[in-house]
């Protein structure tokens, strides 16, 4: 062979060897890919489930068989395709990569992984989009979206909106209501952004999401269609819609943001579990609970049931107290703080009460706690007499208590001691006159066998004489923060070791404290 023609020949193989080396290890990304060879299927490769679309394009880019060789516009023209929708720049298509390595069982299980012990101010983005996606969370979707407060991120914010319109039926347009805000914010370029730099989540999970993401902006449009519909066939729905935006607007205006914090971080505490982030929290939580309560107007705390000889209106309090924004964050707030940071059997009746009211109470963690609280409490109805509204559902079990109680009393406050951290209330005396049997008589007549198995026998009083007796309360020893602001002449009652309501004289109809909390 002439030597100019051989030099030529071995140029033109070695860059043949060359090119078709460097496409057989595909583009950069495929360093992340460790599964099958990929072949060319037409049907998949034009389809429209992105799962396996986006599975065969990365196979036939990294591993490509003999007829994918041949195929490179088209697979070129899928992949810039399937890059517009699931809005992927080039190093994304590695993330997509590391997904399609797993086996096809994991592929398809839409479940991702959620760290339960992880405090909720430290998640990332697709950390969050896990949380909110958990589908045993027994506080809700938007109660765990409010957790988060404004670290709230768009991919977080997706999962809260997919979970609202999850059900389609109108009976569901509560959680509409409560979600609108949140799908009228969404910002798509942002979602994609944090996606693309969460390094707390794999790339197999930013896949995940993003294959979730893709059908999103249809199902939006759905859903608008249908809250359109709705309203327009009844006044009702359109007025939930308003009350609902107005609650979260009333929330945004009164929430202290110092009690938002304080809630943000036991909520972190009560999620770690975690010796330190409990450490002197009552110094926190105790002091916030009696601003807050401070700052209800005492009027509100009017109309309590009080029943002859139960004097206990520490829950009825309770209940006024959880009615307002900040009362509600900082009851729940102490709870959590003494409640689930204190040593096992230490809850004491206060606490107890703090949790047991608020457990089944939407309240006001945020602002889509808020935005259902408000419908509720405004009494949305609907024209259709035959139609019905399903309020989420709300019982958060970590709240709830047993409410049985021994021991306490009440009466006209003598005298108030306190040492240390326990304080000695005397009530002032009581007398009153009875009646009292001096003389009985008996038959041979059972009327009676108890449990114990003793026999009672029929017997009535043949003599009587009236007596002055001593109906006051023996002194009783409480928690002193239970008391501050107690004095002489106060009503005032308690439960165990737990002052509760005092009011300034017998047969005030205003009380002026609350467990120690000042009322105005």
């Amino acid at each position: 062979m002439n030597k100019r023609v051989f030099l030529a020949a071995s140029v033109f193989s070695a860059l043949a060897l060359t090119s078709s080396t460097a496409f057989a290890e595909g583009p950069a990304w495929c360093a992340k890919y460790s599964g099958r060879d990929g072949g060319w299927d037409k049907d998949i490769m034009t389809g429209k489930e992105p799962r396996w679309v986006v599975y065969y394009i990365v196979g036939a880019s990294c591993k490509p068989d003999s007829e994918t060789n041949s195929m490179q516009k088209e697979l070129e023209s899928a992949k810039k395709k399937w890059s517009a929708k699931l809005d992927m720049q080039e190093q994304d298509w590695a993330d997509a990569a590391e997904w399609a390595s797993e086996g096809q069982g994991t592929r398809m299980n839409t479940n991702l992984k959620h760290e339960k012990k992880r405090a909720r101010s430290a998640m990332t983005p697709g950390q969050q989009f896990a949380f909110i996606d958990f589908d045993f969370s027994e506080d809700g979707a938007a109660y765990d979206a409010d957790t988060l407060g404004d670290k709230l991120s768009e991919v977080g914010r997706y999962a809260y909106i997919k979970k609202c319109m999850k059900d389609k039926g109108d009976e569901n347009a509560a959680n509409w209501a409560m979600c609108q805000p949140d799908i009228d914010a969404f910002d798509p370029k942002k979602f994609s952004s944090e996606l693309r730099m969460d390094t707390g989540i794999t790339g197999a999970e930013r896949m995940e999401i993003r294959l979730r993401y893709v059908t999103f902006q249809d199902e939006l449009k759905e859903h608008a269609a249908k809250v359109k519909e709705l309203q327009a066939k009844d006044a009702g729905y359109a007025t939930m819609f308003k009350t609902a935006a107005q609650g979260r607007a009333d929330f945004k205006a009164k929430a202290d943001p110092e009690v938002v914090k304080l809630l943000a971080d036991m909520d972190d505490a009560r999620a770690t579990n975690s010796r330190k982030a409990f450490d002197g929290c009552s110094d926190r939580t105790w002091p916030a609970w009696k601003k807050a309560v401070s700052a209800i107007e005492a009027k509100k705390f009017a109309n309590f049931k009080r029943e002859p000889g139960d004097e206990n209106l520490i829950v009825q309090a309770m209940a006024v107290v959880i009615g307002d924004p900040n009362g509600y964050m900082a009851t729940v707030a102490h709870y959590i703080c003494e409640g689930l940071g204190g040593e096992r059997g230490s809850m004491d009746y206060f606490t107890k009460a703090a949790g047991n009211t608020a457990s089944r109470w939407p309240g006001f963690r945020g602002p889509r706690t808020a935005a259902l609280t408000s419908m509720m409490l405004n009494g949305v109805t609907l024209d259709d007499r035959d139609a019905r509204i399903d309020y989420p559902d709300v019982n958060h079990g970590w709240m709830s208590q047993n409410m049985s109680s021994g021991g306490g009393g009440r009466g006209v406050v003598a005298k108030v001691e306190v040492k240390g951290d326990k304080a000695k209330v005397t009530f002032k005396k009581e007398f009153e006159k009875q009646e009292q049997c001096t003389n009985w008589k008996s038959s041979n007549r059972i009327t009676q066998i108890t449990s114990s198995g003793s026999v009672i026998y029929e017997s009535w009083c043949t003599a009587s004489k009236s007596v002055t007796v001593d109906t006051s309360f023996p002194p009783q020893t409480v928690k002193a923060r239970y008391v501050e602001g107690l004095k002489p002449g106060m009503a005032w009652s308690s439960t165990e070791d737990v002052g509760g309501v005092a009011y300034p004289k017998n047969g005030a109809k205003l009380p002026s404290l609350f467990s120690g909390a000042v009322l105005k």
